[in-house]
């Protein structure tokens, strides 16, 4: 009796199915995979230009809420030099301390357990601002002195063993007998703007006072306006009168070094927008 043979192998049309199969497979989870890998992409350069953003509206901030303006007399003494939509010249507050002993002229002597700052004065490039009080019952004749610093040492306040900052200044009569317990500010003239590099917008910021070449703060901006500032009274209205400045409204518009390739916004860049208000120092008197 004859038997068959047990069959072996596959045959074509099989091989033809598995092959398409496993086509169609990988071809999914290679789609699959190039969309992960470009929305991954995407979330970065979203990040990224978000941390940028947020990383410069703090600086902004944290530079603006010292200033004060619209001090004086007459009210023109102001830390803000110089006001644009794109860019600002200000006195930017680096350091704040108390008198331990009554100034001279040329002198100022800053108790050291009083005095904090982001770090100690630097001769020819910081002043120092020093408080004037007129009438002690009003605030109206109020004023800052301001002084170069030519020079800085260390020393002890009179009749303690408490350490001071010693300043000399460029001689200032109005300070001759100031007394002790008046406060003194150090600050630095520094200027923030918007400036194109490499065929881009950055938000850019350098000392005036050590004639530094403009830095890199954050970017890329958005061409035109991805800074803007705008200068508001104390009724909460534009103002172009530095003297009457109140509050700063900061707005930024990152975007992306690189195009996105995934979503709406394909081969754009990247985009995000911060707002926000910083109220001066002495807006409220």
């Amino acid at each position: 009796m004859l038997t068959a043979r047990g069959r072996q192998g596959v045959t074509l049309v099989e091989i033809t199915i598995a092959t398409a199969t496993m086509l169609m497979v990988t071809g999914a989870i290679y789609q699959m995979l190039t969309v992960t890998q470009r929305l991954a992409r995407a979330q970065a350069q979203q990040v990224n230009v978000q941390s940028s953003v947020r990383s410069a509206a703090l600086v902004l901030a944290n530079e603006f809420r010292p200033l004060g303006a619209g001090l004086g007399p007459s009210g023109e003494e102001s830390d803000l030099v110089s006001i644009a939509p794109t860019a600002m010249i200000y006195r930017a507050e680096r350091g704040f301390g108390l008198l331990c002993q009554p100034a001279s002229s040329n002198r100022i002597r800053i108790s050291g357990l009083s005095f904090s700052g982001h770090r100690d004065p630097q001769p020819a490039r910081d002043s120092a601002s020093v408080f004037i009080e007129g009438d002690p019952a009003s605030t109206a004749d109020d004023s800052w002195v301001p002084a170069a610093i030519t020079g800085v040492g260390a020393g002890s306040c009179a009749g303690s063993e408490s350490p001071s900052l010693d300043l000399t200044v460029f001689p200032v009569a109005t300070l001759e007998g100031v007394p002790a317990g008046t406060p003194v500010r150090i600050h630095e003239l520094m200027e923030l703007r918007l400036y194109r590099s490499d065929n881009r917008s950055w938000l850019g910021m350098r000392s005036v006072s050590s004639n530094e070449s403009i830095q890199p703060l954050s970017g890329p901006l958005r061409d035109g306006d991805g800074l803007r500032l705008d200068y508001l009274s104390g009724a909460g209205v534009p103002t172009g009168v530095r003297s009457d400045v109140r509050s700063i409204g900061i707005s930024l518009h990152g975007e992306s070094e690189g195009t996105a390739d995934f979503g709406a916004h394909t081969g754009e860049p990247v985009a995000e927008e911060l707002s926000t208000q910083v109220v001066l120092r002495n807006a409220i008197r």
